[in-house]
């Protein structure tokens, strides 16, 4: 199937799904069986030019009743170190990977996190600009989901 083919198939399913597809640049994620993703609230969480401590936060509706493991997939623009970005679920820090590290570059990664960090209804994942190691700009978080898998 060519390129053109696969962007006319996921037009049908939804927009949603068009960034899930390309949320991680050329490499594809999709819902597999028995995976939902839940988009997050108040995107982009945009951090240019803010101060050091900004909390940004997105928020979640989950219905966790089945669910067997949960994931977080984040797109992010211009993070350029480890330090400068750090992440809350539900207030507990979750370590970003190494992965979503890149200058002036998105990156896409899938983070796996403890089911326990969730709750039904209502969730909060939060960024804060937290360090600024080499006088960057900032950053900014562009796709948001949370995985969860039954």
């Amino acid at each position: 199937m060519n390129k053109i083919s696969k962007v006319l198939f996921i037009t049908v399913i939804s927009v949603s799904a068009i960034i899930m597809l390309y949320a991680c640049g050329s490499k594809e994620i999709k819902p597999q069986k028995g995976e939902t993703f839940i988009e997050g609230s108040n995107l982009p969480l945009d951090f240019f030019y803010q101060d050091v401590g900004t909390e940004h936060s997105s928020t979640f509706n989950l219905s966790l009743e089945g669910v067997t493991s949960t994931a977080v997939l984040v797109k992010a623009f211009d993070i350029d170190d480890l330090t400068e970005a750090k992440m809350y679920v539900n207030g507990t820090e979750v370590a970003l990977p190494q992965g979503v590290v890149a200058d002036t570059e998105d990156k896409g990664v899938i983070i796996e996190i403890d089911m326990g960090l969730l709750k039904e209804g209502e969730n909060v994942i939060a960024f804060k600009f937290a360090d600024n190691p080499r006088n960057t700009a900032g950053f900014r978080i562009d796709v948001l989901f949370i995985i969860i898998r039954q």
